[in-house]
């Protein structure tokens, strides 16, 4: 599969990730994210929720047993913290490398009311901006928002809505920082990306179906 440029390119490798005995997927690893050290990081639906590899497969760690209602997207920072987003949670985490709490963002099993804007409403995915350590979190599955805060976790601002519009959402699913200054946003439903200013303001879209 070719993506981005013609020079880079990606292939499967099949049966890369060495499971050891009674660890499993369930058929479910949602993200992936790696760390300084190259290590590789899977969050999965399985019995280990937090897997980690290294970069020939080798099963080095599993963390988060039992904590998380159904883990969706990773992220990691330039200290290599995770971030993780629990979508039937309704959470937002980060914790060390090592799986140590830090902070929650939202309360475990209390959704805010559906497209009502608040947080969360299944999340799904978060994006870190690499100078400021600012969180982008899109808010999902039951609103149609992105959510911006500090690196504490300390809420900025909310923008988009339910809808087809520039700034609109349905099901915004993923998003990714571009550079310093823009955040991409697959807009699931609608079949595109949305490209904003970190401050929300909407720079254009591209259509993808």
């Amino acid at each position: 599969m070719n993506t981005a440029t013609a020079q880079t390119k990606f292939e499967p490798v099949a049966g890369w990730a060495k499971l050891p005995m009674g660890v499993t997927f369930r058929g479910d690893a949602t993200s992936v994210a790696v760390d300084s050290k190259d290590n590789v990081y899977v969050f999965n639906r399985g019995t280990e929720p937090i897997a980690v590899f290294d970069t020939d497969g080798n099963f080095l760690r599993g963390m988060g047993h039992g904590e998380f209602v159904r883990p969706h997207g990773i992220e990691i920072d330039a200290d290599d913290n995770l971030y993780l987003v629990d979508d039937n949670g309704h959470i937002v985490q980060k914790r060390t490398n090592d799986g140590e709490l830090i902070f929650t963002i939202g309360t475990k099993g209390e959704p805010c009311e559906w497209q009502s804007g608040g947080m969360f409403n299944r999340p799904t995915d978060i994006a870190i901006h690499p100078v400021t350590g600012e969180l982008f979190v899109s808010d999902g599955y039951g609103n149609s928002r992105i959510h911006k805060f500090d690196p504490d976790g300390n809420h900025i601002k909310s923008w988009g809505e339910s809808g087809t519009d520039p700034g609109q959402f349905s099901l915004p699913h993923n998003v990714s920082m571009m550079g310093t200054d823009r955040i991409v946003v697959a807009d699931r439903e609608n079949f595109r990306l949305q490209v904003f200013t970190t401050d929300g303001e909407f720079v254009e879209q591209i259509h993808i179906h």
